[in-house]
């Protein structure tokens, strides 16, 4: 059994071990579909969120590359007028994405790959601190790939949401602060520190690890706790705030700018408020509860890795003695803190699964927690290839799972795509009819704004409650909406919007294009 093991799971031994590990997470996105999944445009669950981030990017490659003026193509702001919204998370990939377009050309699979490859690259240095931890390829290689079975990360890993950009930033960073922890090289936690920034960057939530180093500080300061025997981690206190406070200041000036830039502009588009348990009735908590448990718990792990996962982190509470006191501490800290960020957001896991991506950090502490736990204090079954066996089968099954997860999600009925798809190939028809990109237009039957994006036209939905009656579409033409564009015969025989579809000047498969102004 060890040779077969050996063979199949280490891979031929002359091989650097790292390159070892990259090959099995190229293996991993092939059976994830992501070679054909990178050239997907925006589709299927939170295709909405999708198309806001890939329309601040695009905005920038056609708007004149303003890092501080964010726009969408909904004209949501201004009065319906304008597209001006900033995000809470820095613009910094959206900005860099709009850089690669402005040399490569606009394609949406550039996003797509830029998105992925940060999120592998978190992934691989998961591996790396694993590494550190374990001194074992096996379960360095087993622990990070368990994470690779996530429906929701291996989802959104291959997509256009920062939220699994903002996870794999963090994980660099813990790479570099536990590097720093066994080493004092101070480099290491200004390294950290960059990477923290670029995580809480990409999703503020992922912030959640550096409030926790900074408790780690305090109690290293304050000789609460002893995680060295003969030295602080903090060597040089006043050097070690000042960095890791910098990404705190760099975010909050940020925020307030976004809240002062959708001031001005009268947009309440991107809502950084908080949805608290507290604010909710009964109904509304039984509500939350029962789609998270009835719809998004297979979407987080397989209900096998749910177990398996509480089961890791009681037994290192049962063996906190024997625990490294800064992974028991961290593991601990981000504990409460998910469990705060978990009430105060509380409403949003009703139907956002992605709201849960940054919390993955505390499963990854839990997983290192236990690991060095079972390292040791039981060497034995640590070593055992029975219990890697095991634990292989475990993951080819939760692959499995994910990828049936992610067919699924592009195939089954997740997806709009199906109803949608003439808007992702419709561009070039628009322009060849006249349309051009400036253009404003109307277009239903969406009750989000991707269809904006998707064809690269500024204007107004049915979102927000636009354009729901003949008011609503003479308002829309008042702001200087100059076509309707109607997807389906459903939506054509709507009362209300049979006097604006007198002018019909295109058709497109199941898309009908009406002049509303000359």
């Amino acid at each position: 059994m060890r040779s077969f093991l050996e063979k199949s799971l280490s891979l031929p031994s002359k091989l650097n071990a790292n390159f070892r590990f990259v090959l099995l997470l190229v293996l991993f996105s092939v059976f994830y579909f992501y070679p054909s999944v990178l050239f997907k445009r925006p589709q299927s669950v939170h295709h909405w969120r999708q198309s806001d981030c890939a329309s601040i990017a695009l905005n920038y490659y056609q708007n004149g590359m303003h890092f501080f003026q964010p726009q969408t193509h909904n004209l949501t702001s201004g009065g319906s007028a304008s597209g001006y919204s900033a995000p809470s998370e820095i613009p910094f990939e959206y900005y860099f994405v709009a850089i690669l377009y402005k040399i490569f050309g606009y394609h949406d699979f550039i996003f797509r790959m830029v998105n992925t490859l940060i999120f592998l690259l978190g992934i691989y240095y998961l591996f790396k601190t694993c590494q550190l931890l374990f001194k074992d390829f096996f379960w360095a290689s087993a622990v990070s790939l368990f994470f690779f079975t996530s429906p929701v990360l291996v989802y959104y890993g291959n997509n256009f949401l920062t939220d699994s950009s903002a996870l794999a930033f963090s994980l660099i960073a813990w790479f570099y602060f536990i590097r720093f922890y066994q080493d004092n090289e101070q480099k290491d936690l200004s390294i950290a520190s960059g990477f923290f920034l670029l995580g809480g960057a990409s999703k503020i939530s992922a912030l959640i690890s550096l409030v926790a180093i900074l408790a780690i500080f305090l109690f290293d300061f304050l000789n609460i706790i002893n995680f060295h025997k003969d030295r602080k981690v903090f060597t040089r206190p006043l050097y070690s705030i000042l960095v890791l406070l910098t990404p705190f200041l760099i975010i909050a000036s940020w925020v307030l700018y976004a809240r002062w830039y959708n001031s001005i502009h009268g947009s309440v588009y991107f809502s950084t408020r908080i949805i608290p348990l507290w604010s909710l009735d009964h109904e509304q908590i039984k509500m939350v509860l029962d789609n998270i448990k009835g719809l998004w718990l297979p979407q987080y792990f397989h209900k096998f890795s749910l177990y398996f996962l509480a089961f890791t982190f009681l037994f290192s509470i049962g063996f906190i003695k024997k625990a490294n006191p800064l992974l028991m501490t961290a593991n601990i800290l981000i504990l409460v803190g998910s469990i705060i960020y978990t009430v105060l957001w509380f409403a949003t896991f009703k139907d956002h699964d992605y709201y849960t991506i940054n919390l993955y950090i505390l499963l990854v502490l839990t997983l290192l927690n236990f690991f060095r736990i079972l390292k040791n204090t039981f060497p034995l079954v640590f070593s055992s290839w029975i219990l890697k066996f095991i634990f292989m089968i475990f993951l080819i099954f939760n692959m499995n799972h994910a990828r049936s997860e992610m067919n699924g999600r592009y195939n089954g009925w997740w997806t709009e795509y199906k109803e949608y798809k003439d808007y992702h190939v419709i561009t070039p028809y628009l322009r060849s009819i006249g349309i051009e990109a400036k253009d404003t237009v109307i277009c239903l039957p969406d009750m989000t704004h991707f269809t904006l994006y998707l064809m690269n036209q500024y204007g107004w939905t049915g979102c927000l409650g636009y354009n729901a009656d003949s008011s609503g579409i003479a308002a829309s033409i008042d702001r200087g909406a100059k076509y309707l564009i109607i997807n389906g015969e459903e939506t054509l025989r709507r009362d209300y919007l049979k006097s604006f579809e007198r002018k019909q000047i295109g058709e497109f498969d199941s898309v009908k294009i009406f002049r509303l102004k000359e």
